[in-house]
């Protein structure tokens, strides 16, 4: 208690020490004297009189001086006639007022119980508010961070929260929204029937359980963007389980589905290949026989005799064929890349040059000049290029502008086209064509689909594996203006060396070739068509055997100049096994391998597994005899 008034102090001392076991009673008589108490005090219940000789008792209030920030509830005493100067303390933070008299002065311990019960009220109330507030700033922290949309209802549906999520994905600001309807929000349609789906909160209200979106739940947004969604509904309930409102929490699931697509479209790929690869295996070694049965009967048929030409159209329509099988070993898991640094500039031209000779389609390039180069099998990515393009030609039946532009880009983590951060070049090709629908567009890339009477289905599923198998990406996007294919290829900005292919004549040689393969087939015209460049031939049908008649004929003192070896051999040893066994025996045989797997790995690296050569099946004549002049020229 602050009082000047020794009287009046004396008088409340005494109605104190009758609740001594209640009350402590400090008494200043100064402001001096309560602010020296206070800054070592700090008590339940303030009394002080309002008029003081060396000041304001009001100067003690909370807020006010070294009393601010004070945890205490302040009543001031005052005399009669003071009481405007009492309400003006009340509204500056007092918490009561007093007109002093012998009455109340005895009846201040009773005044004090009510006081300190009262701020007992206050303070509780303060921290449930200070409570509440810290548990709604949290929340809206947490709603801000979160990576979900929120959207908070009331039991009529009606909007009462929105994240920024929400805001985004609807496109509505929780500003708008507050009181609208679900319905007017939340645009939900099925993704195929496009009609709009039930409301997931009128489900939540209906049942009082959980509920979540059927699957094809598009969300369209108020500026018409649709985005495929997935999303649960929860009941708010109180203490007494009565439903207060729903919350509605949701995701973009748009890129989801589309890995999710890109992942089974991989995968079906790849189950297609194992058949595909053994297929284009097998009919490998078919064309080889009829490929080499070709060029030996152009060999004993005269070059003006229409025999001739009818044996040279049956060639040009089975090397053809020999590129449908091109197309069946990407699949095989023995189709990996054989790379090589290309010029994709060059690589282009050349493709679309040649794909559109002859077409009433136009073809322009915008190549920079500093494009990067790329680390490729440049037969399999001409053939992608080759693939697209005859797609683009087919949706021009009339004719038209193809557009061939490339150029050099960085990917980075953030971008959403699943890539490796990285060194890329972009390949674009765009026609002017019919365009595809948007329902036949997510399906482009699948084995066997195809929209038209002559199409296999095959060559952009084709594509699509290649450039999978290149660590690369390829897309389509297409409107009434025609279609855009992209194709993303892992670049390097070393310089390209150039290459030349030697095999372009037919060029004859002596000596002994040791020819293994297990088909009776390719043995019978493999062993004509080296008699007819001028060797002799020795035939065996796995490499058990073909080391075996080597071994026989060094102990005879015989050699062999050369020895073609199958590279797989069903059951039995192949050529890559044979070459070892060989080489042991021999060091400086000279080996080709031979294989009805164009694009193994071991006929890309031939010379790393001790060949000197290799030829892939199915051959001509002057694939044969070049090889065969590159390894024997080059022997010791």
């Amino acid at each position: 208690m602050v009082e000047d008034e020794p009287a009046h102090a004396e008088l409340v001392n005494r109605a104190f020490e009758k609740h001594a076991e209640r009350f402590e009673l400090a008494v200043a008589g100064s402001l001096e004297e309560a602010r020296q108490y206070l800054s070592a005090h700090t008590p339940d219940l303030v009394l002080v009189d309002l008029f003081l000789p060396d000041g304001l008792g009001s100067d003690l209030l909370p807020g006010k001086g070294k009393a601010q920030g004070a945890l205490y509830p302040v009543v001031v005493m005052t005399s009669y006639g003071d009481e405007t100067a009492a309400v003006k303390a009340m509204k500056a933070g007092a918490l009561d007022y007093i007109v002093k008299s012998e009455v109340t002065l005895r009846d201040m311990p009773h005044q004090a119980t009510q006081t300190l019960r009262e701020w007992n009220h206050i303070t509780a109330r303060k921290r449930v508010e200070a409570s509440l507030a810290e548990e709604k700033e949290r929340l809206a922290v947490t709603l801000r961070s979160i990576g979900d949309a929120v959207i908070a209802t009331d039991a009529q549906g009606r909007i009462t929260l929105m994240n920024k999520v929400a805001e985004r994905l609807t496109g509505w600001r929780q500003e708008t929204a507050l009181g609208e309807t679900l319905e007017k929000v939340f645009n939900i349609v099925n993704e195929h029937t496009r009609e709009r789906c039930d409301n997931p909160v009128a489900k939540v209200l209906e049942t009082g359980g959980i509920v979540g979106l059927a699957n094809n739940t598009v969300l369209v947004a108020k500026d018409g963007t649709e985005r495929v969604i997935e999303d649960s509904g929860a009941p708010i309930l109180d203490h007494q389980n009565r439903t207060l409102g729903v919350v509605l929490v949701f995701r973009d699931a748009t890129e989801k589905r589309r890995l999710q697509e890109e992942r089974q479209k991989a995968q079906k790929l790849e189950s297609i290949g194992v058949l595909a690869g053994g297929i284009a295996h097998d009919f490998n070694n078919s064309l080889t026989a009829i490929i080499g049965n070709i060029s030996l009967a152009k060999l004993y048929a005269k070059p003006n005799e229409r025999i001739h030409e009818k044996l040279e159209e049956i060639e040009r329509v089975a090397l053809r064929t020999k590129g449908l099988t091109q197309q069946l070993l990407t699949f095989s898991k023995g189709g990996e890349p054989i790379k090589s640094m290309v010029s994709i500039t060059e690589l282009l031209k050349e493709a679309a040059l040649f794909t559109l000779r002859g077409s009433n389609v136009r073809c322009t390039f915008d190549l920079p000049k500093n494009l990067w180069a790329a680390t490729v099998d440049a037969g399999q990515i001409g053939q992608v290029i080759n693939n697209i393009i005859i797609n683009a030609e087919q949706s021009m039946p009339e004719g038209g502008i193809l557009e061939v532009k490339a150029q050099n880009i960085e990917m980075v983590s953030s971008t959403p086209i699943p890539l490796v951060p990285g060194k890329y070049v972009k390949i674009s090709i765009r026609d002017q064509g019919i365009g595809i629908p948007e329902a036949h567009l997510t399906k482009i890339f699948d084995p066997y689909f195809t929209t038209k009477q002559k199409g296999s289905g095959i060559g952009l599923a084709v594509a699509y594996s290649i450039v999978d198998k290149h660590n690369g990406y390829i897309a389509a996007e297409s409107d009434d203006g025609g279609t855009t294919f992209h194709v993303y290829l892992p670049a390097t900005e070393a310089a390209r060396s150039a290459q030349t292919d030697p095999r372009s004549k037919i060029m004859r040689g002596v000596g002994t070739i040791l020819l293994m393969d297990d088909e009776p087939d390719i043995r019978t015209v493999g062993s004509e068509m080296l008699q007819a460049l001028g060797y002799t031939v020795v035939c065996t049908r796995d490499g058990a055997e073909a080391v075996e008649r080597y071994r026989q004929a060094q102990e005879a003192g015989e050699t062999f100049d050369a020895v073609i070896l199958d590279l797989t051999i069903p059951g039995g040893m192949g050529g890559k096994h044979a070459v070892t066994q060989l080489l042991a025996l021999d060091p400086s045989a000279a080996v080709i391998v031979s294989s009805g797997y164009s694009n193994d790995p071991v006929m890309a690296e031939f010379r790393r597994y001790g060949f000197l050569g290799a030829v892939s099946k199915p051959y001509q004549l002057k694939d044969l005899s070049a090889v065969l002049h590159e390894v024997l020229a080059g022997k010791p």
